[in-house]
């Protein structure tokens, strides 16, 4: 019977093969983007993507590989894509840094590079967020500034996934680890 075992409507099949055609470019396109804000841009169509095809798979129409599994396997990849986002936008804030005449220019420019990362602190896998630390203790421009290493708080968690126990802010719609819809 091929991709479905309940036969859908043309109209959902064509649907359902252009989220397919978009989910399968999912990694590369996360991939490609060199500043997390762009990252999540793209993190956040793919939950779309994913989201529509478990509504069809709650209506009944049967995928070959279900969309949890292709969502899983989207996952495993998450921590390696943030990092190497992280490192490419760090490598052009520091190519940037690096064309400016004064250390406080330098560092201004650091210091807003990663005071962007922090705000999405609560949405990144916290390998990540450890990079970024780490990445902070290494960057030139702050030899003579104590860093603060203590948690940020950005906003506090309105409860937790009731899939992945993940902390959930209060005006999300749906989980930023798993992509459940909150409830």
């Amino acid at each position: 019977m091929g991709l479905f075992s309940k036969k859908p409507t043309s109209a959902e099949k064509q649907q359902i093969n252009a989220t397919l055609s978009r989910i399968g470019t999912c990694c590369k396109r996360l991939e490609s983007v060199d500043s997390i804000d762009r990252y999540f841009i793209e993190w956040d169509k793919y939950l779309s993507d994913y989201h529509v095809l478990e509504m069809y798979a709650n209506q009944g129409i049967k995928f070959t590989i279900s969309p949890k599994k292709i969502h899983s396997q989207v996952c495993q990849e998450i921590p390696r894509i943030e990092i190497d986002v992280v490192n490419r936008g760090y490598d052009r804030m520091m190519r940037d840094a690096a064309k400016l005449t004064t250390d406080k220019g330098k560092q201004n420019k650091a210091l807003k590079f990663f005071n962007e990362l922090e705000f999405y602190y609560p949405r990144l896998q916290v390998s990540s967020v450890e990079h970024i630390k780490e990445l902070r203790t290494k960057t030139p421009f702050f030899k003579n500034e104590i860093i603060d290493e203590s948690p940020q708080i950005v906003k506090p968690a309105a409860g937790f996934c009731g899939k992945c126990g993940a902390p959930i802010l209060a005006d999300n719609s749906f989980c930023g680890k798993c992509g459940a819809k909150v409830q």
